[in-house]
């Protein structure tokens, strides 16, 4: 049960909870014994169906809960159900998870997805790190989220032109790299990454300024003459 931390309003909602678990009811035909909250929603907020099971001890209510809750109370969210708003009281609503059909179950405190095909986000309404493409195109379509062309630690996205084709461009190239797709050394380092040469510093004696571009021939780590 998630309650939040605040003091003396802490112990205020906890008594009310326990409250809320002690209510007696009175028998029915049926077996089955009516909730008090049935004329009083402020002591039993989650028990809607308006019935309890019988028990020993008929101080302690049992709520049939409605299928988006569960717990003795109905005090937490089912699965594939969230609280609203998100990491709330007991005492909030739960609501179906949005997860915008990527995944079947969520956190049901934070809203959390537990994302699939490639995806990320709260509610899987991006792709995730190391994929392109459109989180919200339907499976099996060529817009869904792909795996990067770019080297292991490096992110990419979709660049628009308005007279070209979409290009898929690299980030944060990782060892020194740099380019479209990370394919040659940054500025100030050399070596061939598409042969697998490392980028390495150049060597031009200190005789340079770091901060020019083009300090050093990429290819071989010499100063330009």
């Amino acid at each position: 049960m998630s309650l939040r931390h605040n003091g003396h309003s802490d112990a205020h909602t906890i008594k009310n909870v326990i409250e809320k678990l002690m209510v007696p009811c009175n028998g029915t035909r049926e077996g089955f014994l009516p909730c008090l909250c049935q004329t009083d929603p402020n002591k039993c907020p989650f028990c809607s169906l308006g019935k309890r099971k019988p028990q020993v001890d008929p101080r302690k209510e049992i709520c049939v809960c409605p299928p988006q809750y569960t717990g003795k109370s109905c005090e937490g969210c089912a699965v594939g159900y969230r609280r609203d708003p998100p990491s709330g009281l007991v005492t909030d609503r739960c609501v179906e998870c949005t997860c915008n059909n990527h995944a079947t179950s969520c956190h049901p405190e934070t809203g959390q997805c537990d994302c699939q095909d490639n995806t990320g986000g709260l509610f899987c309404d991006r792709c995730a790190d190391g994929y392109y493409g459109n989180a919200f195109a339907p499976l099996g379509s060529k817009q869904v989220c792909k795996p990067c062309p770019c080297p292991a630690g490096a992110k990419c996205e979709q660049v628009f032109w308005p007279d070209k084709p979409i290009e898929v461009v690299c980030k944060d190239c990782p060892d020194n790299r740099t380019g479209v797709r990370c394919e040659r050394c940054a500025q100030n380092f050399f070596g061939d990454p598409d042969k697998g040469i490392p980028c390495r510093p150049c060597d031009c004696s200190n005789n340079v300024d770091p901060r020019d571009f083009e300090n050093c021939d990429r290819s071989v780590g010499r100063q330009h003459s």
